[in-house]
């Protein structure tokens, strides 16, 4: 892990990781092949229990088929307007040779006709909160065999902003998406298929082609001299990160990736100023030869030969003194990281310089120190970054035994609660217990009750039998609703076989 992004981690932020790669007709036929869930499942880097999980946010796969059909198309009407120009230009024996030769790929041959990016965050920014609900949240095991919980919340809305932003930078040329849940982290492939139109005299009913240059993404962005600012990857990254910095995204804390490649082309730029510059004087004859060596080594081993050239005053520079010991020890300082380039460009004048060194003058020493020991400087810097990393670590380190602190408390609550509800549970069923015993008692009390009232009652029907009373219509409702209520008299089938 970089330092940039230690660094971004320290303070609660998530690089995005971008990359856009070249895409023709095989590789688009393999990534159609790897969509197949049956074939996504026998990849040894797949969890085959989560390809179920796998995401379309936008497009399908039959728009990636479709690809194949308009290339087709492309190709044969380039043909066909080919063929029209050279019938217009009377010089049929061209056009039955363009006929002949048949359709050709519509691109240039020596790039691709697409590009498929790539885009995701550390998946540490996907893991649940401890208030996340149970309902929105997912389990499976990483590749270091740690169970993780995620929020699908988050997936969802990082996808859903994903597929804006490619809206937003390629329009229709966005073909299709591809939201991958079942790999180790959670990442979003997009196809972008660029097409052209052009008409000219050679293609009088135009000539269409698969141009990703079309977009500032993949070309090179010029600067008033034409020479290369930026490279197309950096503009996206730029892009990316400022679109997760608009007010309704910044809470999700995803902020751009590390900026390498400027980083890599300043000082590369600087070093190779340094030495050129040298080469010309050994030119001329006024310095010795560079010694072999990385271009870093030579450009510092160039700045400590004029720091000794400029205390020895054998110095032919046309600035003053004082200014050119200033600007050695800034190409020193930047050289060996300490001094960012763009703060160096805002300090200007002299006065703003002089107290630009006061102000590193407590890190690096003073302006003679470091001409007069260069190396202290660079120790002093590595030094640093070492302290930086380390402070980094420590913070990082705290952080996590932070949130391992609350991950232990919320599973001690949980617990505690799951302890609460287990006891309550213990005690309604101690008390239904109870209940259904005092049910029983009451139940049998009644059964006792009725067979009471029955022995009762057969006794009265025996004296009113024996009294001649059984037939008078009081005593006849009388006995009928007793036997509604209370069990059978024992006798009764007798009875009957006598009436």
């Amino acid at each position: 892990m970089s330092q940039y992004i230690q660094q971004q981690r320290a303070l609660g932020n998530f690089p995005a990781v971008l990359r856009y790669e070249r895409c023709g007709p095989s590789d688009l036929r393999t990534l159609i092949k790897h969509l197949n869930p049956e074939v996504r499942k026998k990849l040894r880097h797949v969890d085959a229990s989560r390809v179920n999980l796998n995401t379309v946010p936008h497009g399908s796969v039959a728009a990636l088929e479709d690809l194949f059909r308009q290339t087709d198309d492309m190709a044969k009407h380039n043909m066909d307007s080919q063929a029209l120009g050279h019938r217009r230009s009377k010089h049929p024996g061209r056009a039955r040779a363009v006929k002949a030769a048949g359709p050709k790929a519509p691109w240039d041959r020596k790039a691709q006709p697409w590009r498929q990016s790539i885009l995701t965050v550390h998946h540490e920014y996907f893991l649940a909160d401890l208030n996340c609900p149970s309902e929105r949240s997912r389990e499976y095991l990483s590749a270091d065999g740690v169970m993780l919980r995620v929020d699908t919340a988050k997936e969802k809305r990082f996808e859903e902003a994903v597929v804006k932003w490619q809206k937003e930078e390629h329009g229709d040329a966005f073909v299709a998406a591809f939201g991958h849940l079942d790999e180790q982290g959670y990442h979003i492939h997009s196809i972008i298929a660029h097409q052209s139109e052009t008409t000219t005299k050679g293609h009088p009913m135009g000539r269409y082609l698969w141009k990703p240059s079309e977009h500032r993404f993949f070309r090179n962005e010029l600067d008033q001299k034409g020479r290369r600012a930026r490279s197309g990857y950096e503009v996206a990254q730029d892009t990316i990160g400022e679109f997760f910095n608009r007010p309704e995204y910044r809470d999700m804390k995803i902020v751009r990736g590390e900026s390498r490649a400027a980083k890599c082309r300043q000082a590369i730029k600087m070093a190779d100023d340094l030495v050129d510059e040298a080469d010309l004087e050994g030119f001329i004859g006024k310095a010795e030869r560079l010694p072999e060596g990385s271009k870093n080594a030579q450009a510092m081993w160039v700045l400590k030969r004029r720091a000794e050239d400029i205390e020895a005053g054998r110095s032919a520079s046309p600035l003053k003194p004082n200014d050119e010991r200033r600007e050695i020890a800034f190409d020193i300082l930047e050289l060996i990281g300490a001094l960012e380039p763009a703060r160096r460009n805002e300090h200007a004048t002299r006065r703003a310089k002089q107290q630009l060194l006061k102000e590193m003058e407590g890190d690096y020493g003073t302006l003679e120190e470091i001409l007069r020991k260069p190396d202290a400087a660079i120790a002093k810097a590595a030094a640093d970054a070492a302290i930086e990393r380390a402070k980094l670590d420590e913070a990082a380190a705290r952080r996590r035994a932070e949130e391992d602190r609350k991950a232990a408390e919320g599973r001690a609550a949980m617990q505690a609660q799951i302890e609460v509800r287990e006891t309550a549970l213990k005690e309604r069923e101690t008390m239904v217990a109870s209940r259904e015993k005092e049910v029983e008692v009451k139940e049998a009390g009644l059964q006792r009750f009725a067979r009471q009232l029955g022995e009762l009652r057969d006794k009265l029907f025996d004296a009113a039998r024996n009294a001649g009373l059984l037939k008078h219509p009081a005593m006849i409702k009388a006995f009928e609703f007793a036997e509604k209520i209370l069990p059978a008299r024992k006798d009764a089938g007798k009875d009957q076989e006598r009436q």
